[in-house]
């Protein structure tokens, strides 16, 4: 058996942030001197079910309390909230979806800092909490440089695991349309962010209706 030389922490605080981490980690998956574990950064109202989700997947958890130095000696996190201060270890910030691309929420509505690259999100106590901020695209540095410019040193432009995934499965469009049962129809996908603003908070019905508009077959 491989020696175990290095261990990673991904550390998540919804389902949405879990799916972020698994477009990344993956990567590590065929270095068996790399070990993996997932720990929950709680404090999120959207961490229903988390815990239970993380067993189905056969993820192997860390207690929070148990992230130290002596244990991990590195953590990725797609989110810049909760209490990442309490990491005593290296931090990676990734975007939380694709890209950072909305207003930060508060619990009066939303601020006027974009998520993930707001000073409130990446320092405590007047300190940068990330080791390394994680970008999607360079235009993302001219954002970081207006809301948070201390953290500036610390950004990488990594790309876009959500895009790359998508990049990487063009070759086998055909065999996901063949899953699908698509054949030589069109595919229509709707996609909507949560949220009473969001596509479907405002439009409950749309994929009905998109379905009821189809020719019959």
């Amino acid at each position: 058996s491989c020696e175990v030389r290095r261990r990673v922490l991904g550390v998540v605080r919804t389902l949405t942030a879990l799916d972020r981490l698994l477009d990344v980690l993956p990567v590590l998956a065929d270095d068996m001197r790399v070990e993996t574990r997932f720990s929950v950064a709680h404090g999120s109202e959207f961490c229903a079910d988390l815990d239970d989700h993380l067993h189905r997947i056969g993820a192997r958890i860390a207690d929070w309390g148990d992230a130290t130095p002596g244990s991990f000696d590195f953590a990725i996190s797609p989110s810049g909230n909760g209490p990442l201060h309490e990491l005593a270890i290296p931090l990676m910030t990734l975007p939380h979806g694709a890209g950072h691309h909305k207003l930060r929420a508060t619990d009066e509505g939303f601020a006027t800092e974009v998520s993930g690259l707001s000073r409130t999100q990446l320092t405590h106590r007047g300190e940068v909490v990330p080791t390394v901020v994680g970008l999607s695209h360079e235009n993302q540095l001219d954002v970081l440089r207006r809301h948070c410019p201390e953290a500036l040193p610390r950004a990488e432009v990594i790309g876009d695991p959500c895009y790359a995934r998508l990049r990487a499965s063009l070759p086998v469009r055909e065999h996901y349309r063949d899953a699908l049962g698509t054949e030589h129809r069109t595919l229509v996908l709707v996609a909507s962010t949560w949220g009473g603003e969001s596509l479907f908070g405002r439009e409950g019905d749309l994929a009905a209706e998109l379905v009821a508009e189809l020719p019959a077959a």
